[in-house]
């Protein structure tokens, strides 16, 4: 692939000319982006996607200190990079650092990428709503904006993995509002009340982009007065406020239990394997999973149903995932927030095990060190989550695991 530009591309594609000009930041003082400041030179990408009829341009940049790529969506081509002021450029969410070196499939259905431009970027000027870079001979403003950044709704937000949640994405920028029956730290705002409480449910939905919806009542409790209310009316109350609300993405919980039932033996369980509840609290997460389908199929709003593994609560049970079963379904505290971040800044629900994108079931835990287990394969292919780690890193420290 050639090109006249004379630019970042030229005819040997990935290679750049980048004089060692000196780089200013603009009020560096007040800069909020602590992590970015004073920026030496940053490597960058620049990928075509092209599918289901879209084409656009990915640009990354590597920023040392971060543990994902800054990145934005530019309509125009790096052929015309210097050549015209409005390049369409949008910033989105942070992606995975894989981006830097990779070509092909996007998983989940997404399309295709081409690397058609790398070098070394150099910062010119920074400030709180825009970034001057210049890219071989080419300089161009991006814009800071909120870099994707989402209002989401946490419901169940007291618990332990709504904690987890709310503090990974507000470490992420998000604004998070928690909804439970007892007040949430660590949030933006808070609404009190229960999911089987319609009024409560839309109140706290206005104005959301993104719902997390975790709150649910756990395990062998009784069906009509606590399961049916909480899990099945609490369900259809938040999916219909969501809807109303205009809220474009949700990420169910469901479980690992729905699995429960089926015989303990080496093998990967996969989701399209079925399910095999063994209580009326799985019976309840199957149900989630189907209204979910529903709202993506009449409604076209993205949907995971994440069946979450076996996430310690405390000390007590940290010791009980030593060995054996519990082992295999461990999901570490760390690992939860990644999914759960994923889940919310990646791009587009990818389709998983050939179902259209938009919607996916995935078994959500971390590594283990045999083959045999839950796969994990489904929750890369729909929002790009890969586990880092293996019990017991990820938990509190003060635990002493």
């Amino acid at each position: 692939m050639t090109d006249k530009h004379d630019g970042i591309i030229g005819r040997t594609i990935g290679k750049a000319i980048i004089r060692n000009d000196e780089i200013r930041m603009a009020n560096d003082e007040s800069n909020p982006n602590d992590e970015i400041r004073n920026p030496k030179q940053w490597r960058f990408v620049v990928l075509l996607h092209e599918g289901h009829g879209e084409r656009h341009y990915d640009l990354f940049l590597e920023v040392p200190g971060r543990e994902r790529l800054m990145a934005w969506h530019v309509l125009r081509g790096p052929e015309e990079w210097g050549k015209v002021k409005e390049l369409g450029a949008k910033r989105i969410g942070d992606h995975r650092k894989v981006y830097m070196e990779y070509e092909g499939k996007v998983s989940g259905g997404r399309g295709t990428v081409q690397r058609i431009a790398a070098g070394v970027a150099k910062v010119v000027e920074m400030n709180e709503k825009e970034m001057r870079v210049r890219l071989g001979n080419d300089e161009m403003a991006l814009p800071m904006g909120e870099g994707g950044k989402k209002r989401i709704l946490v419901t169940g937000a007291a618990g332990v993995i709504g904690g987890i949640v709310c503090r990974t994405m507000k470490e992420a920028g998000h604004f998070v509002r928690g909804l439970d029956i007892r007040e949430a730290k660590g949030v933006d705002e808070m609404v009190t009340g229960t999911v089987a409480d319609a009024q409560v449910v839309k109140r706290a939905m206005a104005g959301m982009e993104v719902l997390i919806h975790l709150a649910a009542t756990t395990d062998d409790a009784d069906f009509m007065t606590e399961l049916l209310p909480n899990n099945v009316v609490g369900m259809v109350n938040v999916l219909e406020a969501a809807r109303e609300a205009g809220v474009k993405r949700m990420v169910l919980a469901s479980s690992v239990q729905v699995a429960g039932g089926w015989p303990a033996e080496p093998r990967v369980v996969r989701v399209s394997d079925g399910a095999c509840p063994w209580n009326g609290y799985a019976a309840t997460k199957i149900f989630a999973e189907v209204m979910g389908h529903v709202y993506f199929a009449r409604h076209k709003m993205e949907v995971v149903c994440a069946r979450i593994g076996s996430l310690p609560r405390n000390v007590e049970s940290g010791r009980c995932h030593c060995d054996g079963f519990a082992r295999g379904v461990f999901l570490s505290h760390d690992d939860a927030g990644r999914f759960f971040r994923c889940c919310v800044e990646v791009e587009k629900i990818g389709g998983v095990d050939g179902g259209k994108p938009g919607y996916a079931v995935v078994y959500v835990t971390s590594r283990r060190e045999t083959v045999e287990g839950l796969s994990a394969e489904e929750a890369k292919e729909a929002v790009g989550y890969e586990a880092q780690d293996f019990y017991p890193a990820g938990l509190p420290t003060e635990w002493g695991l």
